[in-house]
């Protein structure tokens, strides 16, 4: 059998790098402020609304994601009953059941992402080329001013790699931030209660075997400091 690949984290040089081409495009330079700030799951990326952005905690809460198979808002991490119509089975069916204390949480925003979601902010409400953002909920919502489906987020990224010359240089994962995310708090020495909150995670072995994932040349450099 051929194994995949596993997913790895950006190294520093590629999250400078991702950062500097981005700060010219900003419909993605917001997203990867906030990816990188949280680590949050694409899914719950996509169903980030206005309303969960505390401005004078620096905080975002999570409560609501975008189940990937049918690119459905799920409104809680509970599950539902199944809806009877004919457009409502084919919903109910990507609501997922997640642990409530788990799953809904309130996560940190750095001063940069803070500072690039009132940027994206401003300039929706100021440009003429995302009039049809101005009314919508969602922090990155669609042309419709709905959900951005998981397709529109990967092209999005896609189109950005080509046009800033870094196609081929950088390979495009969305949970490449996630794991970027617990990486970093793994090698600053967070604690691993804390690393779980955060991630909304509830198993260990997912943060410290799947997530955490340190390059050989980091490790090293890392191990230094204590021989």
């Amino acid at each position: 059998r051929i194994r995949k690949k596993p997913i790895v984290g950006f190294t520093d040089e590629e999250v400078n790098m991702l950062l500097s081409a981005a700060r010219s495009y900003p419909k993605i330079y917001p997203i990867i402020q906030v990816f990188l700030s949280t680590g949050v799951r694409p899914a719950e990326l996509r169903g980030l609304l206005w309303e969960n952005v505390n401005w004078e905690k620096k905080t975002i809460t999570v409560d609501s994601r975008i189940v990937n198979e049918y690119d459905t808002l799920s409104l809680d991490y509970h599950s539902t009953p199944v809806q009877k119509s004919k457009e409502g089975v084919k919903n109910s069916r990507a609501r997922k059941s997640v642990r409530a204390d788990i799953g809904i949480r309130e996560l940190p925003l750095t001063d940069d992402a803070i500072e690039a979601l009132k940027e994206w902010k401003e300039y929706v409400k100021n440009s003429g080329e995302f009039t049809y953002f101005k009314d919508s909920k969602y922090i990155f919502p669609s042309e419709t001013c709905e959900f951005m489906t998981e397709s529109a987020l990967k092209k999005r990224f896609e189109r950005f790699l080509h046009s800033s010359g870094l196609e081929g240089k950088i390979h495009y994962h969305p949970y490449r931030f996630r794991h970027t995310f617990c990486t970093r708090m793994a090698l600053n020495g967070a604690p691993e209660a804390i690393t779980k909150q955060m991630m909304g995670d509830t198993s260990s072995e997912i943060v410290n075997s799947v997530y955490t994932n340190i390059e050989k040349e980091v490790g090293i450099r890392e191990a230094r400091k204590y021989i």
